[in-house]
């Protein structure tokens, strides 16, 4: 099995819930970055980082240009711009402004990141994308990275989950409370 060496998650607009229970979970030893695709609002700028590391035992911060991710660090792209994984493997943020048409948040981290570190990456997908992530979902999966979708049949907004790619060809279908663990080993291999 492949390292795993760096994990995309792509939660909903309003779903910050879902993500604090996933970064509580992971330990502070975690051994891969972890980025979010995630629509920051200006509003929610100064607040958002503080009350993300409040629910995770690893570090929360905004992304900044040109930095390689660290290990055992958590990554949201501050507001108005995508986070993308540039070549070479550094952060890269986008203005919305030249995001090509029909490529969303979620679509664009999922998409540059399997280019960039293709087998070595895991895509998390969580329920209410309605349809986003599903460009970024096939182009982990032409890597061969591995895909963990969150599982629809308990999934907060179920119905728009089930429009990505078809489930029985992911790797790994998880409740939202066993995702941590199963990228934890994921990671470790």
């Amino acid at each position: 099995t492949p390292g795993r060496d760096l994990v995309a998650i792509g939660p909903a607009e309003g779903r910050l819930a879902a993500l604090s229970t996933i970064l509580n979970a992971l330990p502070a030893t975690f051994q891969a970055p972890v980025l979010v695709a995630l629509r920051t609002h200006p509003q929610s700028v100064q607040t958002l980082v503080r009350i993300m590391n409040g629910y995770s035992c690893m570090p929360v911060s905004y992304a900044c240009e040109g930095r390689f991710p660290r290990a055992g660090h958590a990554y949201l792209p501050p507001a108005g711009v995508d986070l993308v994984i540039r070549p070479g493997g550094v952060i890269g943020l986008d203005d919305r402004d030249t995001t090509p048409r029909g490529m969303r948040p979620i679509d664009r981290l999922f998409s540059s990141a399997a280019t960039m570190h293709g087998r070595r990456l895991i895509g998390v997908l969580l329920s209410g994308c309605d349809g986003e992530g599903t460009l970024g979902l096939s182009a982990i999966k032409e890597s061969h990275g591995v895909v963990v979708l969150e599982d629809p049949e308990r999934a907060a907004v179920p119905s728009l989950l089930l429009r990505a790619p078809d489930p029985d060809s992911l790797h790994h279908v998880a409740r939202l409370e066993g995702i941590a663990t199963l990228l934890t080993t994921l990671v470790d291999g």
